[in-house]
C-alpha cells in the first residue's frame, strides 16, 4: 500500500480530477448534472462541490493505493503475477490471494474501497457521466425517497471514486489544472 503521492507515476490521481474537472467545465455537462440532482434535492449540488472541494486537498494527499490483480481459479496455483515481475529487484517477493466480494461491510468499516481500476479516455469519461446524469433523472421517485444527506453522501464518494479509481495509460505531459470543481 503506498500514498498516491508517492507512486511511481504520482500524477494518476491528479489525472482522475482533471478529466472530471474537465467535463464539468463543459455547460452542456455543469448544467445537466446540476439540474438532475438538484431536481431530487434543491441546492444539494452546491452542497456536493463544496463538501468535494473542501475535502480535495486531503483526497489527494491522504489516498494510499494498493494494487491487486484479479485472477481466475485455474490459475490459483500461480496466479496472474507477470506484470508485478518489473518491481522489487531481485528480492523476495509475496502475492496474497484474496476471495473479497465487490461490497463488504469490512471494507466499510475499515474506510476503504474497493474497486478495478479504469482506464477511461475523455469520450468514456463522457458516455460514464451521460449515464450518470440519465440513472440519477431515471431513479428520481427512489432517490427522493431516501434521505438528502444520504444522497449527498453517495454523490460525494461517486466523486472520489472518480478521480481515485481512474488511471491514464499515460499521464506525462499534461498540464495540472488549478482550482475546485464546479462551480
Amino acid at each position: 500500500m503506498r500514498n498516491a503521492t508517492c507512486m511511481v507515476d504520482y500524477r494518476e490521481v491528479m489525472h482522475g480530477y482533471d478529466l472530471i474537472r474537465k467535463l464539468l467545465g463543459q455547460k452542456k455537462n455543469i448544467d445537466g448534472f446540476t439540474s438532475a440532482v438538484d431536481d431530487c434535492f434543491p441546492g444539494i449540488s452546491i452542497k456536493l462541490f463544496d463538501m468535494f472541494n473542501g475535502w480535495w486537498e486531503r483526497i489527494r494527499t491522504d489516498t494510499y493505493i494498493t494494487s491487486i490483480s484479479a485472477h481466475h481459479a485455474n490459475e490459483n496455483q500461480h496466479g496472474r503475477l507477470s506484470m508485478w515481475r518489473a518491481f522489487g529487484g531481485t528480492a523476495g517477493r509475496v502475492a496474497l490471494v484474496l476471495d473479497v466480494p465487490w461490497y463488504s461491510g469490512a471494507a466499510q468499516a475499515l474506510g476503504f474501497m474497493l474497486s478495478p481500476v479504469g482506464y477511461m479516455t475523455e469520450d468514456d469519461a463522457q458516455s460514464e457521466l451521460s449515464a450518470v446524469i440519465d440513472n440519477i433523472r431515471r431513479e428520481k421517485v427512489f432517490l427522493v425517497s431516501n434521505t438528502e444527506q444520504n444522497m449527498l453522501t453517495y454523490l460525494f464518494y461517486m466523486l472520489v471514486s472518480a478521480v481515485t479509481f481512474n488511471e491514464a495509460s499515460s499521464v506525462r505531459g499534461r498540464t495540472r489544472m488549478e482550482g475546485n470543481l464546479y462551480p
